[in-house]
């Protein structure tokens, strides 16, 4: 905010007018995501956020490791405080990163703090469903907060498969598995839905997050994402 007095200059005439403040905002843009604390696995598309009040209509994108430059991730990007960010694949792992944006009057901001880039395990992505012809998995409620039903059922000839060959388990975003369920019943008949807690194999409560439900039928495997909320 500035204290201003405004004059007019028209035929070499000063004139005074009405004494007065009025507002002039500074620009500014401001990260929102990833802004320290977040863990992105490279592979997968993430959302760059940033609030802006300037009426600049593009921004570039920077990615900084550790204060250094690590690369350009756009140039010129429309000023609408979204950006999907597809994480290259060979992109260094780290727990050093940031996101810089800047306008071209360099009006910037950065991340407030550092955020991780990782590797998935091989095979755990985080995509809602893939597709596997001989299989469906449903979850419900999803998200959840204290148990959610895991139903799936086998599209093919169930007497095709063994208890040997089907597998039903759970991973976190790193692709550690944290869960796997026995599809067996009391009278040794293959069950065709569980029920999930929240809990890894020890019975420990785990955290908030996004968990994998992998179904796995011989060489065939369909994932779903589940969000657990404490």
């Amino acid at each position: 905010t500035v204290g201003a007095v405004v004059y007019i200059d028209q035929l070499h005439a000063v004139n005074q007018a009405n004494s007065g403040s009025f507002t002039i905002d500074a620009p500014v843009v401001t990260v929102i995501s990833p802004n320290g604390g977040e863990t992105w696995y490279r592979g997968n598309t993430y959302t760059i956020k940033w609030s802006s009040n300037m009426t600049q209509q593009q921004v570039d994108i920077y990615l900084y490791k550790g204060g250094s430059l690590s690369s350009a991730i756009t140039y010129d990007t429309q000023n609408d405080g979204l950006y999907d960010w597809p994480i290259p694949s060979g992109q260094a792992i780290g727990t050093d990163y940031r996101i810089k944006i800047v306008s071209d009057d360099g009006t910037k901001d950065s991340s407030d703090a550092y955020f991780t880039i990782a590797k998935p395990e091989e095979g755990i992505r985080e995509i809602a469903n893939l597709v596997a012809q001989n299989l469906k998995l449903e979850i419900y409620p999803n998200p959840f907060s204290g148990k959610t039903v895991i139903r799936y059922s086998l599209n093919g000839n169930r007497n095709d498969y063994t208890i040997n060959d089907l597998r039903l388990t759970i991973y976190d975003l790193t692709g550690r598995l944290v869960k796997s369920f026995p599809l067996l019943d009391s009278r040794y008949s293959i069950l065709n839905s569980v029920t999930w807690d929240g809990t890894d194999a020890s019975g420990n409560r785990l955290p908030s997050g996004i968990y994998f439900c992998k179904l796995q039928i011989g060489d065939e495997s369909l994932t779903k994402q589940l969000l657990l909320l404490r």
